[in-house]
């Protein structure tokens, strides 16, 4: 069986979300500059997708430079099947003008795809319903919020889970596997 991975928000190159070149107050991850985070998230990545495994990447590739940014990272990812659902910080990547989307096996806004058996709705933002959320038939996997709407009400009757790299305890994607796992010790409410 081919391994599937979920992941988001790797925000490749974006100075504020490090921690010793930001602006903000809060929200930002512990890497002195986006260098240093740019291969703590390549090897994270490529320790565990291979290149013959699929990799969904729901939104915020990468921030500023696209020629380094997007294209070099991209290449850097040894897995070959990207799939990437665009986030608010891909304009480069939507746009198309460096011919981005060559480098991913599709780019969409969002995505319903049946994967083992298993109908799952992706979108960078969460979302209150989509197709057969009912009793629990489908999943919604999704990114945008890095790990601040868990524990929230918004999850507890819902088949949802930020997939966002932040949010998993190993800074890397998720395996298929991992979020049933999750999913199936969810407390659904009927």
């Amino acid at each position: 069986m081919q391994n599937i991975w979920f992941t988001s928000d790797t925000h490749f190159g974006h100075k504020n979300i490090c921690r010793g070149t930001t602006v903000w107050q809060s929200g930002y991850r512990d890497f002195d500059n986006p260098t240093q985070m740019n291969e703590v998230i390549l090897q994270n990545i490529n320790n565990v997708v291979k290149e013959e495994d699929v990799l969904y990447h729901l939104g915020d590739f990468a921030m500023g430079n696209p020629e380094k940014n997007i294209i070099q990272i991209r290449k850097r990812i040894n897995c070959k099947a990207i799939h990437l659902i665009l986030g608010n910080h891909d304009p480069f990547i939507r746009s198309n003008k460096m011919n981005s989307h060559s480098l991913f096996s599709s780019v969409q806004n969002m995505a319903v795809e049946i994967i083992n058996n298993k109908p799952i709705t992706m979108c960078h933002y969460p979302m209150h319903t989509w197709g057969a959320r009912h009793r629990g038939k489908s999943w919604h996997l999704h990114g945008h919020c890095h790990g601040h709407m868990n524990g929230s009400s918004y999850y507890n009757d819902k088949r949802a889970l930020d997939v966002g790299i932040d949010t998993h305890p190993e800074f890397r994607p998720y395996h298929f596997d991992e979020i049933r796992e999750i999913m199936i010790n969810k407390k659904i409410k009927n």
